[in-house]
């Protein structure tokens, strides 16, 4: 979810993801906007090369990106 500095959810916002170049894929636009209610949802397939994948999702003036991580085996 994006939000502002007050904690309200943030429309339109483009929200990029990115497996630091791991080799899975995005399923759905990428970068994506947020919806009304700030939401954004990404579906990921894992590479086939096991190991951790860290998946970041940044937003253009957000300092610090959400992280995600998945194990691929």
């Amino acid at each position: 979810m994006v939000t502002d500095q007050y904690g309200n959810p943030v429309s339109g916002a483009a929200v990029a993801f990115s497996d630091g170049g791991a080799g899975g894929n995005f399923a759905n636009p990428n970068p994506e906007d947020a919806s009304s209610s700030g939401t954004v949802s990404q579906i990921y397939t894992l590479p086939l090369s096991p190991g951790k994948v860290v998946i970041t999702a940044t937003v253009t003036g957000v300092a610090s990106p959400a992280t995600f991580s998945e194990t691929a085996q």
